[in-house]
């Protein structure tokens, strides 16, 4: 058997992507796609303890050992797919939740896999990605205390001066607790606004 495990986990998906399938086709779309997989894909090769758990349409699910180093990455991952977009006159962005909690581990038959998460926190990280919007950040309150404390001072390689921001408590569907929303992100680049309110999500205070 496989233990629990306290882990950091990033949750994310492309915006636009049905756009892009309409603008150029579903070939040409489906190249672009692949060209963004292989940017995150690279990305996390380089990472101390990034892990692809599972990867469906347009989205990733992605654990790491602490906050600071999965908040390092989705700065990286977010500053080279706006150049990406841009490079190639793309309306297209990456929305991304980072949360962290305790899990449950199990083997997989999945080839190319030896292992997969689940659990309500796995789910509430996918609630949490699900509530930001394009070229967006957003994190739960023990992700952002830990990697706000290990980052402040830090320059990052490649990404310019971060911003951080609180958000206040939002009701997430199929969360049973309100959990309090913060953003990290590039400044002047990241989106660095206040989650709408959905059917699905909306602040409470």
């Amino acid at each position: 058997d496989c233990p629990n495990k306290l882990l950091t986990m990033l949750f994310s998906d492309i915006v636009g992507s049905t756009k892009i399938k309409q603008q150029f086709g579903d070939s040409k779309a489906v190249s672009i796609i692949e060209d963004h997989h292989s940017i995150v894909r690279e990305l996390l090769l380089v990472t101390t303890s990034g892990q692809e758990v599972s990867t469906s349409g347009d989205s990733f699910f992605i654990v790491f050992e602490t906050p600071s180093e999965a908040v390092i990455f989705a700065l990286k991952w977010q500053d080279r797919i706006r150049d990406f977009a841009y490079s190639h006159g793309l309306d297209l962005s990456d929305r991304i939740g980072i949360h962290v909690g305790e899990v449950y581990s199990s083997k997989t038959t999945v080839p190319g896999k030896d292992i997969d998460y689940n659990g309500i926190q796995v789910d509430t990280t996918a609630r949490l990605m699900s509530l930001a919007q394009g070229n967006q950040i957003l994190l739960s309150q023990c992700a952002f205390e830990n990697a706000k404390q290990m980052l402040e001072g830090v320059q990052i390689p490649g990404v310019d001066m971060i911003s951080w921001k609180p958000y206040g408590r939002y009701s997430i569907k199929g969360v049973n607790s309100p959990i309090e929303v913060f953003e990290v992100g590039e400044t002047g680049a990241a989106l660095l606004k206040q989650p709408p309110d959905s059917d699905k999500a909306y602040r409470i205070d």
